[in-house]
């Protein structure tokens, strides 16, 4: 029974690999359209350890592939390494979440400031902007399991020489 559950576990993380090839591939695609633009991917598993003090604290490990439960976080940076100035809301970067994960809720940032982040149910079709709080006893606008697309755009110009940092959490399934 136990070398049954080995090839299942190592196939996950198989998947949990290919989803992340599969992601690079589209984040590149998607940012490569634009002049100048380079980016650099972290991915890192997120463990909970005790410090001196005896608090628990997030440890951010390198990954290549995670059995299900874990939780994994993107870093995206993007840089302008061109000589064109961006206006703003003209570079959006897209992020598929993938396959065999699932969107961590509240994990997409940076929110507010330069960025505006937002996030889509339908494959890229419609977004709507994070974080997204519905009025008490409304229903949520939607099911953060469903994510399947997150989109940043720059709300200020994108000049040569400055980069942003793009966060989000999945979890492996």
């Amino acid at each position: 029974m136990r070398r049954a559950l080995r090839p299942l576990a190592a196939l996950r993380r198989t998947l949990l690999l290919l989803a992340s090839a599969a992601w690079l591939a589209t984040a590149a695609t998607a940012v490569a359209q634009a002049d100048g633009i380079a980016f650099d991917v972290e991915i890192l598993r997120v463990d909970l350890v005790v410090n001196d003090e005896g608090e628990t604290v997030e440890r951010f490990e390198p990954v290549q592939e995670a059995p299900p439960g874990e939780e994994i976080e993107y870093r995206v940076t993007v840089r302008n390494d061109g000589s064109r100035i961006y206006r703003p809301g003209t570079l959006p970067i897209r992020l598929p979440i993938g396959e065999g994960v699932q969107y961590v809720e509240g994990s997409a940032g940076p929110q507010g400031g330069d960025l505006v982040v937002e996030a889509s149910v339908d494959g890229g079709a419609t977004f709507t902007e994070l974080p997204v709080e519905a009025a008490e006893g409304d229903a949520p606008a939607f099911d953060p399991a469903a994510v399947d697309t997150l989109r940043w755009t720059p709300s200020v110009p994108f000049e040569p020489g400055m980069e942003f940092v793009l966060v989000y959490r999945v979890q492996v399934l």
